[in-house]
């Protein structure tokens, strides 16, 4: 957009996280947690969607699923013409977790604001030979308000009633997360990492 200034094209996160739910009744609780990549004022989710949810429901697995721009992000990003009802389309980037243990997930971002085109890829459990690709679901609105959001942080938010009860949430631990440019990765401009075992 003519007005990236930023040191680093690259964002990468990485934490790991199981349900918080005792699953010896082999039912899920309705938990639904928001895991995105945050503006530097740590307020707004400002670039991609990645959705871990686990169904109420009887031999519920968790799925991990991104939202997607409708018709497709290039149309919506690069013809900035999609409005406020740009649409939700979901895809299952991991559809039957189990919920009884640990999963790992890595999340990168390229920036590319210049072709209105910022790409993510995701990996589930170290699965790099089934990378999944997604757009920035977020940047849709902005690129049809003409600006561009940073990106420096990440933020985890319920989607859920957080008061209600039955609804047991999500154990995270081990999160990382690094800016870099993508022309030299090993150059790691500045990271962050916290552990809570």
């Amino acid at each position: 957009d003519g007005s990236y200034t930023g040191d680093a094209d690259s964002f990468y996160v990485s934490f790991w996280f199981k349900m918080a739910k005792d699953y010896s009744d082999r039912y899920g609780d309705g938990t639904r947690m928001m895991v995105v990549a945050g503006d530097p004022n740590g307020t707004t989710a400002s670039s991609n969607y990645l959705e871990i949810k686990f169904d109420n429901k009887y031999n519920a697995k968790v799925s991990i699923r991104t939202r997607e721009s409708y018709p497709s992000y290039r149309s919506c990003a690069q013809s900035k013409d999609c409005g406020d009802d740009f649409g939700l389309i979901y895809n299952t980037i991991a559809p039957r977790l189990d919920p009884n243990i640990w999963h790992h997930v890595e999340m990168t971002l390229r920036a590319r604001p210049e072709d209105y085109m910022d790409e993510w890829f995701y990996v589930i459990d170290g699965d790099t030979a089934n990378p999944s690709q997604g757009g920035s679901y977020y940047k849709t609105q902005q690129y049809d308000e003409g600006r561009y959001m940073y990106v420096n942080r990440v933020s985890f938010v319920a989607l859920y009633d957080a008061d209600d009860p039955q609804k047991k949430g999500i154990y995270f631990d081990d999160i990382n997360y690094k800016a870099y440019d993508s022309s030299d990765p090993n150059v790691v401009l500045d990271e962050y990492s916290t552990s809570f075992e």
